[in-house]
């Protein structure tokens, strides 16, 4: 699929509701977006359990062959866990769900290390997803980069703004290796006071500060459904 083919990344739950909205979409609809869904932890179910019934909810509400987003952090917290990541993942490939990872740059080494083996067996590229404080330090986007060991053709870049208002303009020339990545995905959770000022006119300014070095517009994304902050690390 060609990246402009795909026009909306919505960022969901991976919850009941949120499965229903997807599997009635009509098919042309769902050729257009690729969701990241946000594994959340049930509150009875065991987690193996809680994962498996998610992986066969999404084999019929979205299918065995298109790709999405999977975002692992809310089950673990901020630095990560290999043994929770591997079996979310493994859950998503024994159902044929063609699942690309969202990596932080916060994860831990031996959680890096355990998202490169399932980058590598699926052979999908997978999602960067920073915030932009991250830009400031840019050695750390460049050490994951450098330790999941794909180009950054084979990554989507996700500048996540949370709850603030977007400021794309202010940061895009912080953005390292700009032209190089598979897309430039930017999301907020702030909804606008009026529709007349939505981000999307910032396209005529990103031009004026180099955006042209990029060989693809950036897409503008949002939230659904409300957030809270992930729970830290398990001991």
């Amino acid at each position: 699929m060609a990246k402009r083919d795909i026009v909306y990344v919505p960022i969901l739950k991976s919850k009941a509701g949120e499965r229903w909205a997807l599997s009635h979409l009509a098919p042309e609809r769902k050729s257009k977006i690729r969701p990241i869904l946000e594994l959340h932890p049930h509150g009875t179910k065991a987690l193996g359990d809680h994962i498996e019934d998610i992986c066969e909810a999404l084999q019929a509400a979205w299918g065995v062959n298109r790709w999405f987003y999977v975002d692992t952090i809310w089950l673990h917290g901020t630095s990560g866990s290999p043994a929770i990541i591997g079996e979310a993942f493994e859950a998503m490939r024994n159902c044929d769900l063609q699942s690309v990872p969202v990596v932080r740059t916060t994860y831990d080494d031996a959680s890096i290390e355990q998202l490169q083996d399932i980058i590598t067996e699926g052979n999908r590229g997978y999602m960067l997803r920073i915030t932009p404080d991250v830009l400031d330090t840019p050695v750390f986007i460049g050490a994951i980069v450098n330790s999941l060991g794909l180009s950054r053709s084979n990554v989507d870049f996700l500048l996540d703004y949370r709850q603030h208002p977007m400021t794309l303009p202010d940061h895009i020339q912080q953005i390292p290796n700009l032209s190089e990545w598979r897309s430039l995905i930017a999301a907020s959770g702030v909804f606008p006071k009026s529709l007349l000022n939505l981000p999307l006119h910032q396209w005529h300014t990103l031009s004026d500060l180099g955006a042209e070095e990029m060989r693809h517009r950036p897409s503008f994304r949002r939230f659904y459904g409300c957030r809270s902050r992930p729970r830290s690390r398990r001991s």
